[in-house]
C-alpha cells in the first residue's frame, strides 16, 4: 500500500514557478520523513522490480543516477552491475551545466563527491592513467562514453504524475540530457509513492518518462496518456 497517496490539494496547480517550487518542497519534506523500515522495503521493491525490467527489455548500457539524501537508493543496484562486469554509465555535472555520461568499473575507487555533494566519477590525470600499470589502469579509470548509446537512462527526481511528467530538482540536468544527448534512451524514474500525484503542469522543455517505478509496481506512462 501507498505511505501517502495523491494530494489533491496540490494536484494541477497552473504552471508557475513559486507554486512549482512549493509543490517540489512538499513533497521531498514528505520523503525525507519515510521511516528507515519503511525506506528499505519500499526500495528493495523498487530496485527489484527494476532487476526485472533490465532483464526483459534486455538494457546493456544503462545510464543511472548515484543516490543522494533521501532519494531512492541506487548503490546497492550499480555495485551489484560492477561486481558482475556489466556496463554501467553514471552522470557527471560540469560547471557549464551540462551532463555528461561516464563508465565506472569500481564503486568505491572511480566516485568521489561532485556537484551538490554527490557522488561522482573521479577524472584522473591522463599522466596519472600512465604510471607503473599503464594502459590497463586507463582503460579501467573512469571513462566518459557517447550518451547516444545509452539504451536506458534511470534518473530521479522530486514529483510525478502517472503520465510520466517530472518535476526535478531545479538545475533542469536531465531535461537537457535528454533532449539533447539521448533521445531515443528509455526513460525510467525510480520514485516512492508519495512522490506520485495526479497531476502536474509541464512546459515544453520538460522531458516525460516513459516509466516510474515505485513500490506499488511499475507505472506504464503512455499507456496513462494515452488514456488521458
Amino acid at each position: 500500500m501507498p505511505f501517502f497517496g495523491c494530494i489533491p490539494s496540490l494536484n494541477g496547480f497552473p504552471l508557475s514557478l513559486s507554486l512549482k517550487k512549493n509543490l517540489r518542497k512538499k513533497i521531498l519534506l514528505v520523503r525525507d520523513q519515510l521511516s528507515v523500515s519503511y525506506r528499505e522495503k519500499a526500495e528493495g521493491a523498487i530496485l527489484s522490480c527494476l532487476a526485472d525490467m533490465f532483464f526483459s527489455m534486455s538494457f546493456q548500457r544503462p545510464f543511472i543516477y548515484v543516490s543522494f539524501r533521501s532519494e531512492v537508493s541506487t548503490h546497492s543496484f550499480i555495485k551489484k552491475r560492477l561486481l558482475e562486469g556489466q556496463f554501467t554509465a553514471i552522470p557527471k555535472v560540469h560547471d557549464s551545466g551540462v551532463m555528461s555520461a561516464w563508465r565506472i568499473s569500481d564503486f568505491e575507487h572511480d566516485l568521489a563527491p561532485g556537484a551538490f555533494g554527490i557522488l561522482e566519477p573521479v577524472m584522473l590525470p591522463d599522466a596519472l592513467t600512465q604510471q607503473s600499470v599503464g594502459h590497463f589502469l586507463h582503460n579501467m579509470s573512469p571513462h566518459e562514453v557517447m550518451p547516444v548509446d545509452i539504451d536506458a537512462i534511470i534518473a530521479p527526481g522530486a514529483v510525478f504524475d502517472s503520465s510520466g511528467a517530472r518535476y526535478g530538482y531545479g538545475g533542469g540536468y536531465y531535461d537537457r540530457f535528454i533532449a539533447e544527448m539521448s533521445p531515443e534512451a528509455v526513460k525510467i524514474a525510480l520514485a516512492f509513492d508519495a512522490q506520485v500525484v495526479d497531476k502536474l503542469e509541464i512546459e515544453v522543455h520538460d522531458q516525460r518518462m516513459d516509466y516510474i517505478i515505485t513500490e506499488s509496481g511499475v507505472i506504464d506512462c503512455a499507456s496513462h496518456r494515452i488514456a488521458q
